[in-house]
């Protein structure tokens, strides 16, 4: 019996100011689940004067006032996304490197 084994190490950079931005959408939805004003403020319309304190690029704050969403739970999984896809173009693909083992 042949069995082949695969081991990877992986290694991202991700830029100091991408995670001050993933910074503040986490805060912000954190703060939205402690507080039902301020909850209610990013579902009805209120973003644009509940983020401008954040520290996010005009891209996200525009990706943030974009998203139209009738729960938190809808409003977060759009601000999850959002942070996916900062993670993932932020990551520079040249610094993963893998191992395998003998095959």
């Amino acid at each position: 019996m042949l069995t082949r084994l695969v081991v990877a190490a992986v290694v991202v950079d991700v830029k100091e100011e991408s995670l001050m931005s993933i910074d503040g959408l986490q805060f912000m939805v954190g703060r939205a689940v402690i507080s039902d004003e301020y909850c209610a403020g990013i579902l009805n319309g209120q973003k644009a004067d509940l983020i401008r304190d954040l520290d996010l690029d005009p891209g996200e704050s525009a990706q943030v006032l974009a998203i139209r969403a009738n729960t938190l739970a809808e409003f977060a999984a759009e601000v999850d996304r959002i942070v996916q896809a900062q993670l993932l173009t932020t990551s520079r693909a040249a610094n993963v490197r893998g191992l395998r083992w003998p095959m």
